[in-house]
This record gives C-alpha cells, sequence and structure tokens, in this order.
C-alpha cells in the first residue's frame, strides 16, 4: 500500500473532535497574561533602546523585566493547560522557572526602584542606609535560586 503525501499528512495531525470551550477565566487569563508579557516586556525594549543600559535607571528597567517574565511564565503554564498536553512536561517546568524566577526578584526590585526614586525626590534621604538594605534584599532570591530550579 502507498501512502501518498496528502495521506500521511492526514495521519499527522492530531483528532479534531470539536473545539474545546474556554471557560472565561481561562479567556482572562490568557488575555492578561499575554498583554501583561508584551507589554512589560515591550516597555523594557523601548527604554533600553532610547537610553542604553548607561543611562536609564537599572532598576525600573529590572522590575519591569521581572514582572514581564513573571506573566510570560503564566501565559506558557496556561497554554500549556489550555492544550491539554501530557508528554510535554519540561514545557511547564521552564514556565514554572521563568514564572517564579520573576515572582522571586520582584520584592528586592520593587524596594531598589522605590530607595532610588526617594534618593531623587528626598536630597536629605538617608542614602548610607540604601545600598546594605538593596543586597540584603537581593540576598533570599539569589541563594534559595539554586534549589528552586531543578
Amino acid at each position: 500500500m502507498t501512502l501518498l503525501p496528502q495521506t500521511v499528512l492526514f495521519l499527522l495531525v492530531p483528532d479534531i473532535s470539536g473545539p474545546k470551550e474556554l471557560s472565561p477565566l481561562q479567556i482572562l487569563q490568557l488575555v492578561g497574561f499575554a498583554t501583561g508579557a508584551a507589554l512589560h516586556l515591550y516597555l523594557c525594549l523601548m527604554v533600553y533602546r532610547r537610553y542604553g543600559i548607561r543611562s536609564v535607571e537599572t532598576a525600573l528597567l529590572a522590575l519591569g523585566l521581572c514582572t514581564g517574565l513573571w506573566h510570560l511564565g503564566n501565559f506558557a503554564a496556561a497554554i500549556h493547560e489550555l492544550l491539554d498536553v501530557v508528554g510535554a512536561w519540561w514545557w511547564l517546568k521552564a514556565s514554572h522557572i521563568v514564572a517564579y524566577t520573576g515572582l522571586a526578584f520582584m520584592p528586592p526590585v520593587l524596594v531598589h526602584a522605590h530607595f532610588r526614586v526617594w534618593e531623587w525626590v528626598d536630597k536629605n534621604a538617608p542614602r548610607k542606609l540604601f545600598k546594605p538594605l538593596i543586597i540584603i534584599g537581593y540576598l533570599p532570591p539569589l541563594l534559595a535560586l539554586p534549589w528552586g530550579i531543578p
């Protein structure tokens, strides 16, 4: 029996038993996470292209990057859940690593950005305390990262 190319292509296409109906929560997740990831990562890219890494405040750029990565990881996990993929455990694990890494670094980056804005606004701000507090803030996610990734 010879198989024509059209027949082989038909055998590779998954069985379509009907479109899966999306719940309002799934639609909200997909739209929200996709919009959040695109918005934050694109804003970071625009600021980086406009000012470069030296003249832009890195804490604000890192805050947008952390938020964008968190949204991107959650969007990838929502896609995995929506498609009901059985064998792609690596996709779900990678999406969780991206999302939780962005989420782990968000509090110290947010505090860092607030300290920088406080420095700009108030000339009497306690600048000597900022650097040690910022370093202490980044230590827990950096120390916990090796256990969170595998």
